[in-house]
């Protein structure tokens, strides 16, 4: 079987990490490490060969990729971010890579810059200027697939045609149930205290939305049926709040027998369930611990998925925490003020822990935008918003990508600052699911 041969002199774990995302997961095609003691094989067989050294040997034919000591000698310093990359040229193209492709492919995937990062919002997050530097890479582009891109017209014939035939585009909605109702399976008397507070301050819409609650049931953030008919259980994934005593968890514990049918109804229609850790689990495993025990006890399903509760996550830490309790996937890589790419990345990928220098078995699983940017963060129209939103679409089905957004319950509700945005979500459903 003919694949892509590498010749290196050592294989470290940041290399062979770089290699597997570059070769397993982005182009899809067979790869093997040799040394150049196995250069005859190589040539003999008719193989494809890429020599990454810190000086060409085999110059003859194929591709040598300049080996600048990041990933094969455990250097510290990050490569230089240089935005003259460009299109290789017909120069390059005669065998000599422009740049050091997987140092700066690791640079990306490997979340160096967060490990060095100091300055966060008001509530602890990574700003996500720490995903590179947004002047030179600005975040809505793939930059980790645009720079393997540049790879491809060194390939013969047959690897390129290979790299096509296996790009596949795969949606996936996902959904954050941090306040499954606004007003209901609350006591009356919240609620009416509620009601009479709003009364007097004149906010009418909320008086409404309260009486519709108490006498008629009917609560604005009981959405489901509605996301039930246009989101198929296949390519979507519910993440629950089931925990916490912070003001920025829910009301609702997870003793609450509607919200124990709610998840119960939500796993028995077949949608992959993951736990939503609360407001302070970030760096608290206890607390993480007994939030998953909760929710594995409605469900009686394990429970594999996360999603940190407002996408705020240290690391290695938290990370540490997840793979520790048996989550195997991660969801919180997304840009909570704008939408892109985090980390240049739009499919699923192994966590590197970079303090200890290994290879995880926790599955990085990143989203292109949530609703609460478009809402709350994002400057323009929604008309404006689109346009970008399709911008990167477009991207990801070029790429065969994943396209995975995060929303909440409220997104379709209608009420204070989600007005006007149900038939604008569901377009960009529709347009993901298409």
């Amino acid at each position: 079987m003919k694949m892509i041969n590498v010749i290196v002199p050592l294989i470290t774990s940041r290399l062979a990490y770089t290699a597997a995302v570059i070769f397993q997961h982005i182009f899809r095609v067979s790869y093997r490490f040799c040394t150049e003691d196995e250069m005859q094989e190589a040539e003999i067989s008719g193989n494809f060969y890429i020599e990454y050294t810190r000086s060409p040997v085999f110059l003859s034919r194929n591709l040598f990729i300049p080996d600048t000591g990041f990933l094969t000698f455990g250097q510290a310093t990050a490569p230089i971010i240089d935005k003259s990359w460009g299109e290789p040229s017909e120069k390059d193209l005669k065998g000599v890579f422009p740049f050091d492709l997987f140092s700066v492919v690791f640079y990306f995937i490997s979340d160096f810059e967060k490990y060095r990062a100091k300055d966060r919002d008001k509530y602890g997050r990574y700003k996500h200027y720490y995903n590179v530097s947004e002047e030179i890479f600005p975040s809505h582009r793939p930059w980790v697939f645009l720079f393997c891109e540049k790879l491809i017209p060194y390939f013969p014939d047959y690897i390129k045609e290979e790299i096509l035939k296996n790009r596949k585009y795969r949606p996936e909605i996902t959904w954050d149930i941090d306040n499954p109702w606004k007003y209901r399976h609350k006591s009356f008397f919240k609620i009416a205290g509620g009601m009479l507070r709003e009364v007097f301050m004149g906010k009418r819409r909320r008086v409404i939305e309260r009486i519709q609650a108490l006498f008629l049931g009917k609560d604005v953030n009981d959405t489901y049926s509605e996301v039930f008919s246009i989101c198929p259980p296949s390519v979507t994934v519910f993440f629950f709040l089931v925990g916490g005593d912070s003001p920025q968890d829910s009301a609702f514990s997870f003793k609450t027998p509607a919200l124990r049918k709610l998840i119960k109804k939500v796993a028995d229609l077949g949608y992959k369930t993951g736990i939503h850790p609360s407001f302070e689990t970030w760096q608290d495993v206890s607390k993480m611990a007994s939030e998953i025990q909760n929710l594995t006890e409605i469900t009686g399903i394990p429970i594999v998925a996360s999603r940190q509760h407002f996408l705020r996550y240290i690391l290695p830490l938290t990370f540490r925490n997840l793979l520790s309790l048996g989550i195997k996937e991660e969801y919180s890589y997304c840009f909570y003020d704008t939408m892109g790419f985090p980390n240049g990345m739009m499919i699923d990928y192994p966590w590197y822990d970079l303090e200890k220098e290994e290879i995880t078995e926790l599955w990085v699983c990143p989203s292109v935008m949530m609703d609460r940017a478009w809402v709350s963060y994002m400057k323009g129209s929604d008309s404006e918003k689109m346009i970008k939103f399709d911008n990167i679409l477009s991207e990801v089905k070029h790429f065969g990508g994943v396209c995975r957004v995060i929303f909440h319950n409220e997104a379709l509700s209608e009420s204070d600052e989600w007005e006007y945005k149900r038939d604008i979500f569901k377009q960009v459903i529709k347009k993901i699911l298409s």
